[in-house]
């Protein structure tokens, strides 16, 4: 399973930051018992398995791991990739959020310096819509998809919670700019 791998991933991360923390470090018994589970995996589904979405390396030409952007292709929702990095700036630091994250609170404006509820709307709906879109793509290219005409009623489902989500997000975004 790659929730080991991933597991163990966490452990080496956080080894390596624990005493800047201030906390202990995880004993070697620990650590093997973390690391017996992760080697297994790898052993079972090959090298790519031991990475960040190595899960999904059997879906590549490749077969090495794939990045999110290759995820977003796999599922077809690679188009969708420039709202992804639009929203990106609003919540990762980086030269373009540093130009677009300013508020304005009457007279003043200021740059944001942490987290803030504003804009969020726009990044939560692409998410989402990402969301729902992997979720008809899985459906619809199963390989039993026609022996579940259930999955029909799902999809439809989902789209109209996409819709009531946009509303209370928009609702939402309207109150904090208000």
């Amino acid at each position: 399973m790659h929730a080991h791998v991933v597991s163990w991933l966490d452990a080496v991360e956080y080894q390596v930051v624990a005493p800047k923390l201030g906390y202990e470090r995880l004993t070697d018994v620990e650590m093997a018992t973390l690391q017996r589970p992760r080697d297994e995996s790898v052993a079972e589904y090959g090298g790519a398995f031991a990475k960040a979405n190595g899960w999904a390396a059997c879906l590549t030409d490749n077969q090495k791991a794939p990045r999110l952007s290759d995820l977003d292709a796999l599922a077809g929702a690679d188009h969708m990739r420039v709202h992804y990095s639009w929203a990106s700036h609003e919540i990762h630091a980086d030269a373009k959020s540093w130009v677009m994250n300013h508020e304005t609170d009457g007279p003043v404006t200021f740059r944001n310096t942490g987290p803030s509820p504003r804009g969020m709307a726009d990044a939560a709906q692409v998410a989402l819509m990402s969301l729902v879109q992997v979720t008809e793509n899985t459906l619809n290219t199963a390989p039993d998809a026609d022996d579940r005409p259930a999955d029909l009623i799902l999809i439809e489902v989902l789209h109209k919670l996409l819709d009531r989500a946009w509303t209370a997000f928009s609702s939402a975004d309207a109150a904090v700019e208000a």
